[in-house]
């Protein structure tokens, strides 16, 4: 249960704590605490695109005809949007187009298309996206902010192979559960199977992930 066995995606500074003391006390509230918390996951999930970036730039694998897909555009807009300017320096510096692709939480099996204005099965959902967006001549890096069974991704790999040859797709994520069905092509680090992702953004109590 995503509400229930919640893991950080932050290895706090305890010297920064200091910021969100009162001045004329030693103790800190709760609120203060859960703010310097929520700070510091951000700084964390910005420092890991840093790297992430930096992974994706050795491999020399990027070029100028790359689109960068966004992958449940719900929760990975903010990631895609940093990894397009950390990458644009190879692109003379140019932002790279984006395209969106919905994908389902795990207890579902439809995804609302915006483009017909209506619910599909992910599988129809994926198959009309991919004749409709992907195009030979260019690469396809494909972000999704945390994979965690992934069953997505899978599905998505196959669909993509119908369009496109190994080298010009590449799938990306911040973090991986350890015992995902797939493990994407760039990703920052791994979380234990016992537990589940929550962003300092993130709505713990969205009942999409119950």
């Amino acid at each position: 249960n995503k509400k229930q066995q919640v893991t950080t995606i932050v290895e706090p500074q305890i010297e920064s704590l200091s910021v969100w003391l009162n001045p004329d006390s030693e103790t800190i509230t709760k609120t203060q605490l859960f703010e310097w918390l929520k700070t510091q996951t951000k700084l964390k999930q910005q420092e890991d695109l840093k790297i992430l970036a930096g992974k994706i730039e050795e491999s020399e694998w990027v070029d100028v005809n790359t689109i960068l897909v966004c992958c449940s555009p719900d929760y990975s807009s903010f990631d895609v949007q940093m990894l397009n300017h950390l990458l644009s320096k190879n692109n003379e510096h140019q932002l790279y187009d984006v395209a969106f692709l919905e994908m389902p939480y795990p207890n579902m099996s439809q995804v609302f298309d915006i483009q017909s204005d209506e619910y599909k099965l992910y599988d129809r959902y994926l198959l009309e996206w991919g004749r409709a967006n992907i195009h030979r001549g260019y690469k396809y890096l494909f972000h999704d902010s945390g994979v965690l069974r992934g069953k997505n991704f899978n599905k998505l790999r196959y669909v993509v192979k119908e369009h496109l040859s190994a080298e010009q797709y590449r799938l990306s994520s911040l973090y991986v559960r350890e015992d995902s069905i797939i493990k994407p092509h760039f990703y920052v680090s791994e979380f234990s199977k016992d537990k589940t992702l929550l962003f300092s953004w993130e709505n713990p109590k969205n009942p999409n992930w119950d």
